[in-house]
């Protein structure tokens, strides 16, 4: 059931991106551990693969408003 689930949120993004909906409000990171945690569920090396390459949570730290 879990990883239907993160199937599902990715599958509801991809369609947002699709349709070129505001992703600007999104829960960029969440989605990035929906990511990550779907690939170690389907195989945990790419899952690990995948989370040493991804830049997102870098990325994201660096351009955080301050507050």
């Amino acid at each position: 059931m879990v990883i239907h689930h993160w199937a599902n949120r990715l599958y509801l993004l991809r369609n947002r991106v699709a349709h070129l909906e505001p992703l600007v409000a999104t829960d960029v990171l969440g989605y990035h551990r929906s990511a990550a945690r779907l690939l170690r569920a389907v195989d945990p090396t790419i899952g690990d693969w995948y989370s040493s390459i991804s830049r997102i949570p870098h990325v994201l730290k660096k351009h955080r408003p301050p507050g």
